[in-house]
């Protein structure tokens, strides 16, 4: 975890690179929805690469791109940034903790906050993880977070006499009305081959109140823990939350094989495309918003029926080059040096989900750099004259 740290550093390369280009307007998106390749490695390896080296690939084409005004220094970059009130020093300084030390660190806590950052982010060389989890629900019933944790958990570990349809059943009479727990539970129950438990499950899904982002709540609780103990500074505890999140994976293998349906079983095609339709239009991750789009997709695929399945792949590729294209280079910068700003994201994604969040990001970012506040560093935030041009 210690590696999240030098991304502060790749930020600070994006400004010395004067933060001006739209790489992502100049760089054709490629992300065909493969449902095969939709797996918890690729889930948990995603926010960092995005914060690592596509971090470095931009700042290398930037470099390229821009003729129209002289690179800066960083020492001049870090002159302008400090006018503007970000000290750039801050950003590199080193924290003595990883990530998850910190979390290691909790094990004897008795603070209930930390217990469950333990219990959710640790990862015991025994394997105990799912038995920290039974007791911080045994000992808080009411709190949903570890509740689907823990049946997430369950669907890798089937045989481990904790995990039976009893613990559900009994999680449900706190958490029925998330969708987001009865997505863990299809997970448990395709990983045991229980059919009919699989589509009640998907049943109660499309049913329930809400879905709850249980990505973002996760994230904001490492925050508050790591700002309750002083660990660090604010951006660097953000990078870290979002990076330890990041290795959570979630079982989604299970549900992929118990989807397949070359025999087209017609229950089974109707079940699928509920659950596919429910992970697009809920709000959550656009991770969880792909893999329904993969997921209906494989369905028409099945089904033959290619016109449907072209359909969704375009509406997926849409969804991904929108979050994409209209990201400002300059938004890490400020998310991880301006509080209130990375604060209001993670509301807006738990509420909103990450998709509509970023869009609010996107445009927050752009007023903010707009305004008289950075009038002192403008430049590193202009586009030049050509790239107006051409929008």
């Amino acid at each position: 975890m210690k590696t999240l740290i030098p991304v502060i550093v790749i930020i600070l390369t994006g400004a010395i690179m004067l933060f001006n280009h739209f790489d992502h307007q100049s760089h054709p998106v490629e992300n065909k929805v493969d449902i095969t390749e939709i797996t918890t490695q690729h889930h948990a390896e995603q926010p960092k690469k995005r914060l690592t080296k596509q971090g470095i690939k931009e700042t290398k084409e930037a470099a390229k791109k821009r003729t129209e005004h002289k690179q800066l220094s960083e020492s001049e970059v870090k002159g302008l940034l400090a006018k503007c009130g970000i000290d750039a020093e801050v950003l590199n300084s080193s924290q003595d903790e990883s990530p998850q030390s910190i979390v290691d660190g909790l094990v004897e806590s008795s603070l209930a906050e930390e217990q469950l950052v333990y219990a959710l982010f640790s990862d015991p060389a025994d394997g105990s993880k799912l038995d920290n989890l039974y007791q911080f629900s045994q000992n808080n019933p009411d709190a949903p977070l570890p509740l689907i944790a823990l049946v997430t958990e369950c669907a890798s570990d089937i045989e481990n006499p904790i995990c039976n349809a009893e613990l559900i059943e009994r999680a449900a009479l706190t958490v029925r009305s998330d969708g987001s727990f009865w997505l863990a539970a299809t997970a448990y129950f395709a990983a045991k081959n229980d059919d009919d438990r699989v589509y009640d499950a998907i049943t109660k899904l499309d049913e329930s109140a809400y879905f709850a982002n249980n990505h973002a709540k996760r994230i904001k609780l490492f925050m508050q823990v790591t700002e309750n103990n002083q660990f660090g500074q604010f951006g660097t505890n953000l990078v870290n939350a979002i990076g330890i999140e990041a290795a959570i994976s979630f079982p989604v293998s299970y549900i992929v094989t118990w989807c397949k349906n070359e025999v087209n079983d017609a229950k089974k095609s109707s079940a699928c495309l509920t659950l596919g339709r429910n992970l697009i239009k809920r709000p959550s991750t656009l991770w969880n918003q792909m893999l329904g789009y993969g997921i209906q997709s494989r369905v028409h695929e099945d089904e033959n029926n290619v016109k449907a399945a072209v359909a969704l792949q375009q509406q997926s590729d849409e969804m991904m080059q929108n979050a994409r294209s209209s990201r400002p280079p300059y938004t890490d910068l400020f998310l991880f040096t301006n509080e209130k700003l990375a604060k209001g994201w993670l509301s807006n994604m738990e509420t909103l989900g990450e998709y509509e969040a970023g869009k609010r990001l996107n445009v927050d970012v752009e007023q903010l750099a707009q305004s008289d506040r950075f009038e002192p560093c403008r430049v590193l935030f202009d586009r030049p004259v050509s790239e107006r041009r051409e929008q």
